[in-house]
């Protein structure tokens, strides 16, 4: 027989306990903290000034803990393929920052092989280096049929600018056509033409970049035409439209150093 004291006692403390069961919310875990986009955005501003990888204010251990977290996310996989473009974009940008702040001051050259193929790094299984993740970045966006050629820095002066902000699904589309038409616009002594003659002069590194991601040849000008022709300034692209067949492509050398400061 149960007396009335023991029985006061079972029922708070059943009470007690179905209160704190239903009082606490279930932590819901995510594969990637939204505080990452704000993370690297900062990371970017914190890393460059005046254009310039500055390297000793660069905190390479916030950028190694969001190339970490980015890359766990760019493995779980996702139907959406731009997202994923999006976030292996983001993970190459911080792989290369992180890799030339980490090589002591080693200036990037275009045709450096030990820089782009010195370390490597998992996702979804797979083995990458640099070079080989850029690659894939390409190929991918060639199928989607989105041009990224001046979206991908490359830690050059020229082709690309480095990134300022992180790329997102919902804004891709208008971010890689406004990089494209801000290239053009302002990056003089990789793009002209040269009316008098019908030559458009394009940096040599573009010329390669343009024929890796649609296969055309680096002197195809009514090729190259294709695919500058919505980004080059209106009355360039009105002029190259009526003389297109007459046009000849010339590459420029660029000086490809980007300036590192210690």
């Amino acid at each position: 027989m149960i007396n009335i004291s023991m029985m006061g006692f079972l029922l708070f403390a059943g009470l007690f306990a179905f209160t704190d069961s239903h009082g606490q919310k279930p932590h819901k875990y995510t594969t990637k903290n939204k505080s990452e986009s704000g993370l690297f955005d900062s990371l970017m501003k914190q890393c460059f000034k005046n254009n310039t990888l500055r390297c000793d204010s660069c905190d390479t251990i916030l950028l190694r803990r969001y190339l970490k977290e980015s890359s766990i996310y760019a493995g779980n996989g996702t139907r959406n393929q731009q997202a994923r473009l999006c976030t292996l974009i983001n993970v190459y940008h911080a792989w290369l920052i992180l890799t030339l702040c980490t090589s002591n001051g080693l200036q990037r050259i275009t045709n450096d092989t030990m820089l782009l193929n010195n370390d490597t790094l998992m996702i979804d299984k797979s083995k990458y280096t640099l070079e080989t993740l850029r690659t894939s970045i390409l190929e991918m966006a060639q199928k989607e049929q989105l041009l990224i050629w001046c979206s991908l820095w490359n830690g050059t002066v020229s082709g690309a600018s480095h990134p300022k902000k992180e790329f997102l699904p919902k804004t891709f589309s208008s971010t890689i056509k406004a990089k494209a038409k801000a290239y053009f616009k302002s990056s003089h002594d990789e793009y002209s033409l040269d009316r008098s003659k019908g030559i458009i002069s394009l940096s040599e590194s573009l010329l390669r970049e343009l024929s890796l991601i649609k296969g055309g040849t680096m002197r195809d000008a009514l090729y190259i035409l294709e695919v500058i022709l919505p980004f080059i300034p209106e009355s360039d692209a009105a002029y190259c439209l009526v003389n297109k067949h007459m046009l000849r492509v010339r590459s420029i050398v660029v000086s490809d150093r980007i300036p590192i400061a210690q």
